[in-house]
């Protein structure tokens, strides 16, 4: 520190954070708060799983006594056309109609006839939601970071409510899909800044923590629509129940505060120092200001370089490792909202079997954390992916499939049906820590210099896997085992290349591109791998918030 004395500080909201208390009541209340919304974003999300459904149909003339059927499995053949006076005709022509399994209540699907040459529609709907999500996650950070998360974060919140409510009012399918992407472009917005913030409100050694967090709320919320759809069959009563509940996040407004580290990026001293006040009363405890500042010239030195994103693609070793980053983000959305919109078609009750795929999240993200610092973050994701791989291959060989559609679904043998939906529930597992994991693992792959231009890459690139998720129950037209097998091969693929990326538990993360670490498998490929010095594990997660403050201040 130089003679200026005070003038050559400035305040550090991770110190000022550890000051607090590493679990401040203060800081646990924001972190829950910002994790609470993942509940309504898994609503809108998961969604289609019900609202979009295929359910068993036949096609019968109107003249057939419909309610007077004794449908059994068997009936329920899905034919798209029937014989109507010694002529084969389309269903809906000369008279027939639609039967659809009641048991499935009203949904697009029964309600405007998405079957046969329809049933690309339905895909294209839930494709548009995703859609709307990657348009909102190119918009909506940079709004974040300028005006502050709070702000985004109660608008987001409030956009969703009302076009997710305004999809229940949807007329015509076309209309549908618009308002979907509305509420992708919305639900993008309040995803992407609460986990900002969740992480940013967290002390750093417990940063990685977040991430647990994001996944139990969003486990909570996905169990959740399986019940609600039980409880509401109607598609449009379900949207409007669903969507308004996000109205109680109104009361965010007098409840969940700004970011201290955005105020700080923003030169907001005098909030900065309020929000520590507050913080310390509502922890009871003192907090001496000198204790939270450093020295200007430390934390300032980032800002002096400026690499951007083609600074990136010059690094050829970098370069490969964005591609493979990309890969694992795109596999994982694939993979995950495949498996998730899937589990409905799994032979047994589709309740059951969704709230079971949602249910065997939450232990995944509670013990996560401890598994990625025991065997690092290449293993354990690289492990998991395996896992995932393994158990989806499985399937190919249960007598009773992964389906209703598969060859052998009509057969007697529980057993074998409980095999097929555990080992269904084995890959849903593995997948979802992969997914999380990779949060963590991007951000400590990339350098300082340029980590939210490569994790923006990665998460827009992500949102195509979530685009082509909703056309995997077509792929069953293939063959009805196509999907489990095509789910398998990307998994152990993503294991196979997670290998050739360098481990980053432990190590200091790289503030520019010089300092990016090879890997053991490119160093032998590429010239010069630079040097890391190891370093305890506070050092690597408190630059982590630096993904969305410091760098995207500069």
């Amino acid at each position: 520190m130089g003679s200026d004395g005070a003038q050559d500080l400035s305040l550090n909201a991770d110190k000022a954070l550890v000051q607090l208390g590493v679990w401040g009541r203060y800081q646990l209340m924001v972190f829950i708060l910002a994790n609470v919304p993942w509940v309504f974003v898994s609503f809108q999300m998961m969604a289609m799983a019900f609202v979009g459904s295929t359910p068993p149909f036949s096609c019968l003339h109107q003249g057939a006594k419909l309610l007077e059927l004794n449908r059994t499995k068997e009936t329920w053949d899905s034919q798209c056309s029937i014989v109507v006076n010694n002529k084969t005709v389309q269903c809906g022509d000369d008279g027939s109609v639609f039967d659809f399994d009641p048991s499935f209540g009203n949904n697009i699907v029964t309600e405007w006839n998405l079957v046969c040459d329809r049933k690309l529609i339905t895909q294209v709907a839930s494709s548009l939601f995703f859609a709307g999500v990657l348009v909102g996650s190119l918009v909506i950070p940079s709004a974040a970071d300028r005006y502050g998360r709070r702000w985004v974060i109660l608008v987001s919140a409030w956009a969703m409510a009302v076009t997710g409510a305004a999809v229940s009012f949807a007329p015509n399918v076309s209309i549908f899909g618009l308002l979907r992407f509305l509420a992708g472009f919305s639900t993008a917005g309040l995803s992407l800044t609460m986990w900002v913030l969740a992480c940013e409100v967290m002390a750093p050694t417990k940063r990685s923590y977040g991430v647990a967090g994001q996944g139990v709320f969003w486990g909570i919320g996905y169990c959740l629509t399986g019940l609600i759809a039980y409880l509401l069959p109607d598609w449009r009563s379900f949207f409007l129940v669903t969507s308004l509940s996000c109205l109680s996040l109104i009361s965010y407004y007098w409840l969940i505060p700004e970011s201290l580290h955005w105020y700080i990026a923003h030169g907001k001293s005098k909030e900065a120092w309020r929000w520590i006040e507050r913080a310390a009363k509502f922890n009871g405890v003192k907090v001496n200001q000198q204790d939270c500042l450093e020295d200007k010239l430390a934390s300032s030195h980032l800002t002096k370089r400026n690499e951007s994103i083609f600074d990136l693609f010059r690094c050829r070793a970098l370069l490969i490792q964005t591609a493979i980053m990309a890969y694992l983000w795109i596999c994982n959305t694939f993979v995950y909202y495949g498996l998730s919109l899937f589990t409905t078609e799994l032979a047994g009750d589709r309740y059951i079997n969704y709230i079971l795929s949602g249910a065997v999240e939450i232990p995944a993200y509670l013990i996560l954390n401890p598994i990625l610092n025991r065997l690092g973050r290449r293993n354990a994701i690289a492990g998991y992916h395996v896992i995932a791989g393994v158990a989806l291959f499985a399937l190919l060989f249960v007598p009773s499939g992964a389906s209703r559609s598969h060859p052998h679904s009509d057969t007697d043998d529980d057993s074998m049906q409980y095999l097929a939906t555990g080992l269904w529930l084995v890959g849903k597992f593995a997948i979802s820590s992969s997914f999380v994991g990779i949060w963590l693992f991007g951000a400590e792959i990339f350098p300082t210099t340029v980590r939210t231009t490569g994790l923006g890459i990665c998460n827009i690139a992500s949102r195509t896997g979530g685009i082509l998720a909703p056309f995997s129950s077509s792929m069953r037209l293939l063959h009805p085992l196509f999907v489990p097998a095509l789910f398998g091969v990307c998994s152990l693929v993503a294991a196979a290349v997670t290998l050739i990326l360098p481990e980053t538990a432990g190590v200091k993360l790289a503030d520019e591109i010089a300092d990016v670490d090879y890997g053991p498998v490119l160093s032998k490929f590429l010239s010069k791998q630079p040097p890391r010095r190891s370093f305890d594990d506070q050092s690597v997660t408190s630059q982590l918030v630096k993904i969305h403050s410091s760098d995207d201040s500069q």
